[in-house]
């Protein structure tokens, strides 16, 4: 019987004779004749086995060694972080051998991976049979001293694989070496494979989100954009990625010396795909804003470059507003986007709500532009929903009354006052609770346009974190 008695005894019905031929096949037993092979064997138990069934547990006595007449067997460690599969072993094939040999308990378990049929040989019995036959001991030595070089040479080539890896220099050619691993590490191999190749991944893929980074940085407008349109307005941005990149966008620039174009959006996605789109749908707009000089009709030529060259099914959320700098008249467009406040100093506020499609979601869309007039100290306060989203411990969302209510405070009449207030707010709402979704907010607040000449700047400050 097995160690753990699990296993079905069965008589010898295979003559010793051919088992002794199907050993000598074996580098333990080739210089052994038939004779002493058979009067081994003589003494065995045939042993059958289910696959999933143990012949041997690590850490139990070593009180017999088997031969694997048919099938093959699973030999794996057990660890405190759990199992490491080593090998797999074929007919013929001998186990167990060197605990007898050592006196040391069983250093691994043995599994049936197929239908498995053995000879159980006692412990005793292969003792004896090695003192009368010096050339088997010598060839289970010279085992023991290959499979001693053997993982000497693995700990070698692991260790310095795993150095390369913590210092991000793996060299991809180690992949191939493990494609044709030793036989005795074969499927530890293929699991130290799998855990490089996904190491070599995730840092490819980190490479891609600073590329992504770079890229969204590269498409926010500079901070001195503005600096030549007088005092007629104070305007503020700022975004605060999540960990993984977004497409959370905005833009300012000058349409001609009395408009200027505002623009914010959420492009659907993450990752360098997502910042590829937000740059393709800011380098559209700026083109179709400058080309047509209704909104509407801009914004309808952007969306249709966007769907014209759209592989990866994205959109944008968009919200984008024109405003002469003179008079404070202007018009906007919301996209699918979350509603912006327009904050009347005194006056209360107004919401602008979505009217048309995201872009880049159909072909020849219809879009509407809705009139819209600033008064002095008015606020245009624009944001994405990374800001009502945002989650605490609770799992409640910070929400866009809370918002409204924030900007309704006087602390938040300036643009920069206003823009970090909300980020504050949010921040502390969250109590360190991961964060999802880029936060991207732009403030502009309306001011006469003085005469021309004065020595007062715009303030125009965008910012990223």
């Amino acid at each position: 019987m097995t160690d753990q008695n699990t296993s079905t005894e069965l008589r010898l019905d295979v003559a010793a004779s051919d088992i002794a031929t199907l050993l000598q096949s074996n580098p333990l037993f080739a210089e052994i004749d038939l004779a002493a092979l058979k009067g081994l064997l003589d003494d065995g138990r045939m042993l059958a086995l289910r696959p999933g069934e143990p012949l041997m547990r690590q850490g139990e006595a070593s009180n017999a060694a088997y031969i694997v007449i048919d099938g093959s067997a699973s030999i794996r460690i057990e660890t405190s972080y759990g199992n490491v599969d080593l090998s797999v072993v074929s007919a013929p094939a001998l186990v167990g051998e060197i605990g007898i040999f050592t006196g040391v308990p069983r250093t691994a378990t043995v599994t049936a991976a197929t239908p498995l049929r053995v000879l159980r040989v006692d412990g005793r019995d292969l003792q004896e049979f090695g003192r009368q036959n010096p050339r088997f001991l010598a060839a289970v030595m010279m085992q023991v001293g290959r499979r001693f070089q053997t993982f000497n040479q693995a700990v070698g080539f692991y260790s310095n694989a795993l150095d390369a890896l913590r210092q991000q220099e793996f060299d991809l050619r180690l992949l191939d070496d493990l494609r044709a691993p030793l036989p005795e590490l074969f499927d530890f191999a293929q699991s130290f494979r799998r855990l490089a190749e996904e190491l070599v991944e995730r840092r490819t893929q980190r490479e891609e989100m600073a590329n992504a980074v770079a890229i969204q940085r590269t498409m926010l407008p500079p901070a001195a954009a503005l600096l030549d349109c007088g005092d007629a307005f104070d305007l503020f941005a700022h975004t605060l990625p999540a960990r993984d990149v977004g497409g959370d966008f905005y833009d300012y620039f000058l349409l001609d010396d009395r408009r200027i174009a505002i623009t914010i959006g959420d492009v659907s996605g993450k990752g360098v795909p997502a910042a590829l789109f937000m740059a393709a749908t800011q380098t559209a707009l700026r083109v179709a804003l400058r080309q047509q000089h209704a909104l509407d009709t801009a914004i309808a030529a952007a969306n249709n470059l966007l769907v014209a060259n759209n592989d990866e099914a994205m959109f944008a959320t968009l919200f984008c507003a024109t405003i002469d700098i003179r008079s404070g008249v202007g018009c906007a467009c919301n996209c699918g986007h979350p509603a912006p406040f327009v904050l009347r100093r005194g006056r209360g506020r107004d919401r602008i709500a979505p009217s048309s499609l995201p872009l880049g979601a159909k072909q020849d869309a219809l879009y509407k532009a809705e009139p819209m007039t600033l008064h002095a100290g008015d606020m245009l306060f624009l944001w994405t929903d990374g800001l009502s989203d945002a989650l605490n411990h609770a799992g409640e969302t910070y929400g866009e009354q809370r918002l409204e209510q924030l900007l309704s405070r006087p602390s938040t009449d300036s643009a920069n006052g206003a823009v970090l207030a909300a980020f504050d707010a949010v921040t502390e709402f969250a109590a360190g609770a991961p964060q999802f979704d880029d936060l991207t907010a732009l403030a502009f607040v309306y001011h006469p346009m003085e005469l021309p000449g004065s020595e007062t700047k715009t303030k125009a400050v965008g910012g990223s974190a």
